[in-house]
Formats: C-alpha cells, sequence, structure tokens
C-alpha cells in the first residue's frame, strides 16, 4: 500500500493508478529527472485499498470540457 509518508512521489502514483485502470497517460515531462521518474511507475503496484481511496477522490467535474468541440462527432462527453 502507498501511504503519503512512503517514498512514493505523487505523480508516478497518479500515473500507476491510470496504468492499473487500463487509461491510456502521456505525461508532460522536459527535464531527465521528471522523465525517469515518471518511467519508474512500473517498479510498483497499487493495491486495491490504494486504487479504491484514490477513486474516492472523483468529484464528477472535468478540467478540461472542450467545449468549442461539443458538435464534433467524436466528442466524448455527452452529458451536458
Amino acid at each position: 500500500m502507498v501511504h503519503p509518508a512512503s517514498e512514493q512521489e505523487s505523480n508516478p502514483v497518479l500515473l500507476r493508478f491510470h496504468v492499473q485502470r487500463n487509461i491510456a497517460t502521456i505525461p508532460k515531462s522536459v527535464t531527465p529527472a521528471r522523465i525517469q521518474e515518471n518511467a519508474q511507475i512500473f517498479d510498483f503496484e497499487l493495491m486495491d485499498e490504494d486504487l479504491q481511496l484514490l477513486l474516492t477522490l472523483n468529484k464528477n467535474w472535468r478540467v478540461c470540457q472542450l467545449t468549442a468541440l461539443r458538435d464534433h462527432q467524436f466528442y466524448p462527453f455527452k452529458d451536458f
């Protein structure tokens, strides 16, 4: 289980969270150290308790809704 006091930084934990949920994730990184850190997500796994805890953070809102594209045939959000 990954606890806040563990050695894992938050970025790799969140990347790992997406990978374990089979969500394609492309992190933005420009520094070599951050790129290496992002590559370490395959060195550990989140336990079920961690996954469930992270899922409770869902607040059902989006940072980027892409409303200018809402009439596009492949627009992913149909809940307006």
